[in-house]
């Protein structure tokens, strides 16, 4: 001990503690390195271990477009019912400026939809059978058929008289000329069936069928 007195010196002592209080201070500063410490733009992705940041280190609504790479986010992330309409898609719901209701196939006023067609709700005044074709090809429609006469009669009610309809076959009578053989089928009451000659003097009533249109 006496030897190690006799050693010390002032100049000793004070590098001594100086290189103390140098150790020290750098483990201090590396607890307690803060923001204001780091130089702004310094930090690299490399400095930052990954999955250390998390989204309560993020100021919310900090983030911007250009700091998310381009097709990252998909739609499980977005609600897409919070999205605008992109400005040049504001008619994509149109086409050629007709809405969706606009498109959608309707009957005329005069008729209801019955069998995928839609059928004349009132019977026209009688005719012989080739005036009544005649008189719905001029309206832009077809003369009606027995099924879809049939299925009219049985939801609608009964007809009242004998309508005829387009469905025309041969009958087989040997007794009769080939004109008076072509006859076609008519329907009364609740779906009632009946028969006329095409080519005769004889009238019945008649309803016309149009498509379904927009």
């Amino acid at each position: 001990m006496a030897r190690l007195r006799t050693s010390l010196s002032y100049a000793n002592v004070t590098a001594t503690l100086a290189l103390v209080a140098a150790l020290g201070g750098t483990s201090y500063a590396a607890i307690r390195v803060t923001s204001g410490d780091v130089v702004d733009n310094s930090l690299r992705s490399r400095d930052i271990r990954n999955g250390t940041v998390r989204s309560r280190d993020v100021r919310d609504r900090t983030i911007r477009a250009r700091d998310i790479r381009r097709n990252a986010l998909g739609s499980t992330v977005i609600k897409e019912s919070a999205l605008d309409v992109v400005p040049r898609a504001v008619n994509a719901d149109r086409l050629a400026g007709a809405t969706a209701g606009d498109l959608r196939l309707r009957c005329p006023t005069d008729t209801v939809s019955k069998a995928g067609v839609c059928i004349e709700s009132s019977a026209r005044t009688p005719a012989g059978f080739v005036s009544a074709v005649d008189q719905c090809s001029r309206a832009g429609r077809q003369l009606i058929s027995m099924p879809e006469l049939d299925l009219y009669a049985r939801s609608t009610g009964p007809l009242p008289q004998p309508e005829w309809t387009a469905n025309v076959y041969r009958n087989s009578d040997s007794s009769l000329t080939p004109t008076e053989q072509l006859q076609t089928v008519l329907v009364q009451g609740f779906a009632d069936v009946g028969y006329d000659r095409v080519h005769s003097p004889v009238q019945h009533a008649f309803r016309c069928v149009a498509l379904p249109s927009n």
